[in-house]
């Protein structure tokens, strides 16, 4: 399974992170997408491909 972390600008709040997350998370092959505001970062777990 592979792991990809990418970069988010502009979460600020756990309402951002669950937005980010539930649209990345309907990506065809992820299967964990974890969001943090904190460090503007999404790490996505799987077979997606967030260039596509």
């Amino acid at each position: 399974m592979a792991q990809e972390t990418i970069s988010v600008e502009g979460m600020a709040c756990g309402s951002c992170e669950e937005t980010v997350e539930s649209a990345l998370a309907a990506l065809y092959g992820a299967e964990s997408v974890e969001a943090d505001n904190t460090t503007d970062t999404v790490e996505i777990e799987g077979e997606a491909d967030p260039e596509n």
